[in-house]
């Protein structure tokens, strides 16, 4: 018989806890084999799925990191009958079977992880099979700084409750990965934001990191902003699922450019840039954001 303690499909606030710690633990645990890495020159494959150069590269450490997590959840894939997806592994569709997955990217931002440039991280969260993310938890192997949210009990930075966004003046702090610079658009968005935002003095643009801490980076940089116009491919569902609960927990935007939330549990795809994504530090900043964005599409 299995030992799942589901009721409703849903696991409870109590057993919620004890897998956030899990998880917590199994990102740690990989966080330290990639700083095992630090002074070892990594050699790099691709992927060969026709992505852009940072969703192609990996390492043996990227396989690594993720075998660890693998291991560390094991046991409460086992007791609870959750299924299991990362990056670096096949989807066997599982998830559709299960009323929850476990949905991992052991290093995204792996092409700054190569370059010794900080802007990775592991990505651990808990998926809904209904595509709600339960838990969220992010670690910063460089920093040591550990992000993470519970569903119904907050979001915590290194332990600490946060219920707010951290601000740091009028100037308007935009994250993004290093495609924007190929497409004028986003110059075009950030310009009509401060121009029409009555309270911007300037703009600093970072374009380094791998998405989870772009999204992370904003909530400390307020105000902030993390988007993506919509695009075939690119972007995936572990890239934003334990953020999104981490966003969902502080009631801030993460949305597809229409205002929706993510599909983080699609049967046609991985893939979830279709729809484009908004992570913003405040609901007018994603509204002004999104509208601008319909303009220009």
């Amino acid at each position: 018989m299995r030992q799942n303690q589901l009721h409703n499909n849903r696991l409870q606030t109590d057993q919620l806890q004890e897998l956030t710690l899990v998880a917590i633990e199994a990102a740690k645990s990989a966080g330290e084999l990639i700083n095992s890495y630090d002074d070892v020159e990594i050699e790099v494959h691709h992927k060969g799925k026709g992505g852009s150069l940072a969703a192609e590269v990996v390492t043996r450490v990227d396989l690594e990191a993720q075998a660890i997590i693998k291991t560390a959840l094991k046991e409460s894939c086992e007791q609870h009958d959750i299924a299991f997806l990362g990056e670096e592994s096949q989807d066997d569709g599982s998830r559709f079977q299960k009323s929850c997955f476990w949905l991992v990217d052991p290093i995204d931002g792996t092409l700054s992880f190569c370059e010794k440039r900080k802007g990775y991280s592991v990505s651990i969260a808990l998926v809904q099979s209904d595509g709600s993310p339960v838990i969220g938890v992010v670690y910063d192997p460089i920093s040591g700084k550990l992000y993470h949210a519970t569903r119904g009990l907050g979001a915590r930075i290194n332990g600490q409750q946060t219920r707010s966004v951290i601000t740091k003046g009028t100037t308007l702090n935009c994250f993004f990965d290093r495609s924007y610079a190929n497409d004028h658009r986003y110059g075009s968005v950030i310009d009509f934001l401060v121009q029409t935002s009555g309270f911007l003095s300037d703009v600093k643009i970072t374009a380094q990191g791998g998405a989870v801490l772009n999204a992370c980076w904003v909530l400390e940089n307020a105000p902030a902003v993390y988007f993506k116009f919509p695009k075939d491919k690119g972007g995936s569902i572990w890239d934003y699922a334990a953020t999104a609960c981490i966003y969902n927990e502080l009631g801030l935007p993460a949305t597809d450019i229409a205002g929706e939330p993510f599909e983080l549990n699609r049967k046609e795809s991985t893939y979830m840039n279709h729809k484009g994504l908004i992570f913003a530090s405040n609901k007018e900043l994603a509204r002004q954001t999104k509208s601008i964005i319909d303009k220009l599409r």
